[in-house]
Order: C-alpha cells, then sequence, then structure tokens
C-alpha cells in the first residue's frame, strides 16, 4: 500500500502546531494555500500522485491474459494516476486465496466476489459498501438490472461487472439423429423433447444435471426454474429461505422428475459437477443441459463439440429469464476506497465494458455497452444471449448465502428416496433459516 502524505495544514489539524505563534500560523496558512493550489492544479493536468491497487479475481483468467492485459491498458490510458496489479486466478484457487489473505490481513483493495460470499464476507467484515464512494465517481446505479446490485442491510456492496444468463444449450449431432427439429421454449416441451432424445441402451439421455457436494450448481441449474415457476429464492432484509412455496415445489419437481419419473437425466448426477455436464454434453451422452453464459468460453475452445444455444424456457408463471452476474467488492481494509471504486466503476462503464464484453465474450452488466464480438458462433451465441438477458424481462434472486449446499444435500436423499420434495424444502428452510438467525 502507498504511504500517506501529510501537508503542513493537516499536522497543524492534527494537534502538531499549538505552540506555533499567530504570525507562524498565518505564514503556514498562506504557504498551505499556495500547496493546495498546486495540488490541485497538478491535479487538474492530469499530474495526480499515482495509487496502486491490487485486484483479486478470477474473470481475467477466463477472459484470456492477452485480453484482459489490453481491458487493463485501456484503463491506465483513461485513469493514469491509479495503476492496477491483478492477481489472475482460476476459480477455485481465487476463493481459496481470498481467504487466506484475509486471515493474514492482507486481502487485495479489490475482490471479484461469489454471491454465495457476500453474507459471509460481510459479517466477517472484509468487504464494504461501495454506494457511498459512487457520487464521486459520477456512477449511475440506473444502467444496470436491479439483480446486479446486491444489498445487505439496504446497503449496495459491489460494483456490477458483466451479466449472466440462464440458457439452455442443445447438442447439434444428438438433436438431429433423434428427429429433433428445434429447441423446446417451455417445461412441457423440454420434457417431450428431452424424452424424444433418451435412449438408455444407446448411452443417451435428454438432460444432465450437476449436483455434487462439492460444488452444487443449483444457480445454474435450479434457481432459474424456481424463478421461472413464480418463485423467490432469499429475502434480501433477513437473508431467510423464501423458496418453500409452491412456486419453489412446483420448481423441484419439476427439475427432479426428469430423474425420477422420466428417467431422462444422465447417470451420476449426484457426483455431477460442471465439468461433467460438459463432457456428457460434448460426448452425446446428453441431448442438453441448462448453463450459464459466463461459461461460453470453457466449452467453445472444443472443436469436437457442434452446439446451439436456445433461450431460457418459460416456466407457469411466463417468467423466462433468470439474471445473476460476475460483480467486484471493495475490501475494508483498503487505503485507497475511492480509487478501488473508480477502478470497479470504470469496469462496470461503458468503456470498460464494452471491452470486457468484445474481449472476453461476455454478456455486458452496462445497458448502454455496445460490444464488437469475433465473427463466427461466438457472435450468434452471445447476441443470443443478450437478447434474453434483458434488463426488464430477466430478473430473478440469486441468494445471498451458502443455501445451496444445505439444498442439494436434500436433494440427494430426494433422489434415494428418503425425503419427499416438500421435505427437502422444508429441511432446507429450517437449517438455512436457523444459521442465519444464529
Amino acid at each position: 500500500m502507498n504511504s500517506r502524505k501529510f501537508s503542513r495544514r493537516s499536522l497543524m489539524a492534527a494537534g502538531f502546531g499549538v505552540a506555533v505563534s499567530a504570525t507562524a500560523a498565518s505564514l503556514l496558512a498562506a504557504c498551505g494555500e499556495d500547496e493546495a493550489e498546486t495540488e490541485a492544479a497538478a491535479m487538474d493536468s492530469g499530474e495526480r500522485e499515482t495509487v496502486t491497487i491490487e485486484y483479486l479475481n478470477w474473470a481475467f483468467s477466463e477472459v484470456g491474459e492477452a485480453e484482459a492485459a489490453q481491458i487493463l491498458d485501456a484503463f491506465h490510458a483513461a485513469v493514469p494516476h491509479i495503476q492496477v496489479e491483478p492477481q489472475n486466478l482460476g476459480f477455485s484457487q481465487a476463493q481459496d486465496k481470498m481467504i487466506t489473505l484475509h486471515a493474514a490481513g492482507a486481502l487485495p483493495d479489490c475482490i471479484q466476489i461469489g454471491f454465495w460470499q457476500l453474507g459471509d464476507f460481510w459479517d466477517q467484515g472484509m468487504i464494504r459498501e461501495v454506494e457511498s464512494m459512487s457520487n464521486a465517481a459520477n456512477f449511475d446505479w440506473s444502467e444496470y438490472a436491479e439483480p446486479l446490485k446486491n444489498r445487505i442491510e439496504d446497503k449496495i456492496i459491489v460494483v456490477p461487472m458483466s451479466t449472466i444468463a440462464g440458457l439452455t444449450h442443445y447438442n447439434e449431432g444428438t438433436f438431429e439423429a433423434a428427429g429433433v427439429d428445434g429447441p423446446p421454449q417451455t417445461w412441457d416441451e423440454h420434457i417431450e423433447i428431452g424424452k424424444q432424445v433418451t435412449n438408455p441402451d444407446a448411452g443417451q439421455y435428454g438432460i444432465s444435471h450437476a449436483w455434487s457436494l462439492e460444488n452444487p450448481q443449483v444457480y445454474s441449474h435450479l434457481y432459474p426454474q424456481i424463478w421461472q415457476a413464480g418463485g423467490e429464492v432469499e429475502n434480501d432484509d433477513d437473508l431467510s429461505f423464501e423458496a418453500n412455496t409452491s412456486e419453489g415445489l412446483a420448481a423441484l419437481s419439476y427439475v427432479l422428475d426428469m430423474e425420477l419419473n422420466e428417467g431422462m437425466v444422465a447417470p451420476g448426477s449426484l457426483n455431477g459437477t460442471e465439468q461433467t455436464l460438459i463432457e456428457n454434453f460434448g460426448s452425446g451422452v446428453s441431448g442438453m443441459f441448462y448453463d450459464n453464459s459466463a461459461h461460453f468460453n470453457g466449452y467453445l475452445s472444443r472443436e469436437d463439440l457442434s452446439f446451439f444455444v436456445g433461450p431460457p424456457l418459460e416456466g407457469p408463471s411466463k417468467r423466462a429469464g433468470f439474471t445473476f452476474g460476475w460483480r467486484n467488492s471493495i475490501a475494508d481494509r483498503t487505503e485507497n476506497p475511492q480509487e478501488a471504486f473508480d477502478f470497479l466503476a470504470w469496469i462496470a462503464g461503458v468503456e470498460g465494458n464494452t471491452l470486457l464484453a468484445g474481449l472476453g465474450n461476455q454478456v455486458p452488466a452496462n445497458k448502454n455497452a455496445s460490444p464488437t464480438y469475433a465473427e463466427g458462433k461466438m457472435s450468434g451465441l452471445v447476441s443470443e444471449a443478450i437478447k434474453w438477458a434483458t434488463f426488464e424481462g430477466a430478473q430473478g434472486h440469486e441468494g445471498l448465502g451458502d443455501e445451496r449446499l444445505i439444498f442439494v444435500r436434500h436433494i440427494h436423499d430426494a433422489i434415494n428416496g428418503t425425503a419427499s420434495y416438500q421435505e427437502v424444502l422444508d429441511r432446507t428452510e429450517t437449517e438455512w433459516n436457523e444459521s442465519v438467525s444464529g
């Protein structure tokens, strides 16, 4: 961190000039005024003292090293007095390092943060609210969809980075072999096509899920369905579990019936991870899987994978979209909170968000960003994602806590036949609310 410099005026204000005579004090004051005018002139001319901030993230690793460097070069050109030193790690490594650095009192100024970490990090005093710094940066919160503005105690604690839309992916070869022309639009059509694609004798199934307890993907593979059914996941005010409703039950039944009643889910879902989904999808074991748009880059590089992306399915409530996103927070311990916010605000602004989305095949968080994507398949995929990740229509709530672990543990019980769907919701609600109140 940079050491702070004190002017003579600030030293006097701190009590160091008590014995100074009135004449000397007036001379010092005049000198201080001259110094302030000099500093203001330097700021106007761009000659401001350089501040270095550290940024721990996984986004730049997924975007690509060359692309991340181009984004930072553009920021440094736009805001030369703030220098960013990135720590670009893989997703899992970034999570582990945040906890380790916080314990050591060395958390970087800015961190990319997952929604499941927000409540815990806030309670531990790791991150601070960001709204109070937005006025100085002329940051317009109206340019971002409401689900991207995570709040705790009615305070915004994140700066949006990109929008993530939940989309259904279809293996072109599997669909063609099964005589399926195009993607389903509704839950009912999804079940019918899934059964049409399923052929256990050939080791082929309609869809894959990821219910591994190591990293359960309920925010990609169950929360959207709860939203599409007309429900919510979690209450912002008291962090209570709110999926134990008729809508939540409808969504859970829809998802688990694919496995238990329709037999269209590829085996191994209880140990399935995001990688399992991609492998099953790429090899044709499953004809479909539901994933979020942030993972495009992970499987687009595979030349053996021929697929297309369809819109989010329309549920009983006629809701079709579900929006969440990448976001950044500011460490409470930073000595440069405004500069940290200024960097995150630039990434989220029109210029930075246009670059991030276009170079990294992301859906922008800023609704005024206008990225240009590379020619080819990715261009069409991202266009489809943007089409459905509308700021008015694709809303939703992803939750702030780690109830996903409780949720999936009880989903295991349902699949194993030791719990009903309603018991899954009842137990999750009880355990999650006890953990919050405790």
